[in-house]
């Protein structure tokens, strides 16, 4: 995928590694941790450009920019001429769009993104794109930017679907694990069981998820958590 100008093949067990930390960070995006990874996706960048391995710099960078770092967008430009093969051309695309604001262009790398199979790549990009379109005022690309943003939402469930709202919007990680063992049934005891914490901990994390969910007990939580997901809600939670 990623071919670095002038340099060798890095070793299976590293690129490995590599690759396991940066799905890592986009997990913690999905788990509402966003600026937190946005800052360890720039610093893994960093430290990949003074390594030397430009290829796996521009992969952090990428994630960076593509989740709204204005700063990481001036570098993922630079990085992309470094590098060789098509994801290489669609971060220098990236670049280019992000720094005029072209939500067109976006729209372009979105539909070239998600025909090459990399789908999250693509939903990240359309968010920029609906970001673009809504700033500079034109309503049409911001339809058409919205409904881009949707159809790949629903490869994923939605970014409004059941708990992943929860997280994304209003919970931290922490927070919404306690509230899906709360909903469940569980005891604080038993929680913090399953945590490796303290009950003090639990009630704690619960305080907090009441009060930012403005419920009052279990059962609102349980319903909170059930209605956010729709028609799957009736699930059973745990």
């Amino acid at each position: 995928m990623l071919a670095d100008h002038g340099t060798g093949n890095p070793s299976a067990p590293w690129l490995t590694a590599r690759l396991t930390k940066y799905f890592e960070l986009c997990a913690k995006v999905e788990l509402g941790q966003r600026a937190a990874a946005i800052r360890e996706l720039a610093a893994e960048a960093e430290d990949e450009i003074q390594r030397g391995a430009n290829g796996t710099a521009l992969l952090f960078q990428s994630g960076a920019a593509r989740l709204g770092d204005r700063q990481s967008c001036q570098k993922l430009g630079v990085i992309a001429q470094r590098v060789s093969g098509p994801f290489a051309a669609l971060c220098h695309r990236v670049a280019n769009s992000l720094r005029d604001a072209d939500s067109e262009a976006l729209l372009a790398v979105v539909k070239d993104a998600e025909s090459g199979g990399d789908a999250i790549f693509a939903r990240d990009i359309a968010r920029q794109a609906v970001t673009c379109a809504s700033d500079s005022g034109n309503r049409l690309a911001l339809r058409v930017a919205q409904r881009a943003e949707q159809k790949l939402d629903e490869l994923f469930g939605g970014p409004r679907n059941g708990v992943q709202a929860l997280t994304s919007s209003v919970l931290t990680a922490r927070e919404c694990e306690v509230a899906v063992r709360a909903a469940a049934g569980n005891s604080n005891r038993k929680i913090a069981e399953q945590m490796h914490v303290s009950v003090r901990t639990v009630e704690g994390h619960l305080y907090q998820v009441y009060a930012k969910l403005h419920l009052g007990s279990r059962a609102e939580l349980k319903d909170a958590i059930a209605g956010s997901a729709g028609p799957a809600g009736n699930a059973r939670i745990g």
